[in-house]
């Protein structure tokens, strides 16, 4: 029965979420704002759901929300978790002493990097918004434009300081500080923003070669599977200065 009742309260919160986003995405589009706009109104609703979500059950509670996101990054805390996941994975077969070198990636990468990582879950949210919803509106009514190809899609330039910003606190930071922290937080972050603008460019040139869609699939599926998300990662920044698909250039400039 409890675990009925769970499942109908994460499908509650899926569907308050997705209705939500699609408002605020909807809205955008009917008022005519640019592509970049509306998947950020997507993305920014879906990070105020998520925080909301996180700090309407602790009110009212012996410990707020700040105090629990402060103990979420103590060190401490951090070893009692991975103690508990180790434990738990050695239960059902799992070799943990193979687990025991990545360590350190998993705390500061994936662990202390939550953040990040939900920043990241907010936008592609913003993004299948965006195109879905521009998709069925642009059918409806005049006022929406059809989506713009994702192999045209962009990352605004600017943005690139916020990388050589992740960079500059990871070499100038304490060892495990705020800071350092910080820094994982938004290397994480931009590194899966131009990951992303890493597989338009692929998509880009796969669809110029005019490969059928099955071979496309396939040339992701290998590129991940080989080389994870570096290649994707390196060919958005490299963008930054080489434009490889002669998008800025093109009239109207660059429109994702």
């Amino acid at each position: 029965m409890e675990g009925i009742l769970d499942t109908l309260v994460d499908l509650a919160l899926f569907l308050l979420t997705l209705g939500t986003v699609g408002l605020s995405v909807s809205w955008a589009l009917l008022h005519g704002f640019k592509p970049r706009t509306v998947v950020l109104t997507g993305t920014l609703t879906m990070v105020f759901l998520a925080a909301a979500m996180f700090f309407l059950p602790q009110w009212g509670s012996k410990q707020d929300g700040l105090a629990l996101i402060s103990q979420f990054f103590d060190q401490a805390h951090f070893e009692q978790e991975w103690r508990s996941g180790m434990d738990s994975m050695s239960k059902v077969g799992v070799d943990t002493e193979k687990l025991v070198p990545f360590k350190e990636f998993f705390q500061k990468y994936i662990y202390w990097s939550t953040p990040a990582w939900e920043a990241i879950r907010c936008l592609l949210w913003g993004l299948a918004a965006y195109y879905a919803l521009s998709h069925i509106l642009s059918r409806v009514t005049p006022k929406v434009t059809k989506p713009i190809p994702f192999r045209e899609w962009m990352v605004p330039e600017p943005l690139i300081f916020g990388l050589i910003g992740a960079g500059a606190l990871k070499v100038f930071a304490v060892e495990n500080g705020p800071l350092d922290i910080m820094g994982d937080n938004l290397l994480v972050l931009f590194v899966g923003l131009y990951t992303l603008a890493g597989v338009s460019i692929m998509s880009f040139f796969l669809v110029k070669w005019r490969l059928p869609r099955t071979l496309r699939i396939v040339g992701y599926v290998v590129v991940f599977w080989f080389t994870f998300y570096l290649i994707f990662s390196c060919l958005g920044v490299l963008d930054v200065w080489f434009d490889f698909r002669k998008l800025k250039s093109a009239p109207g400039g660059t429109v994702a």
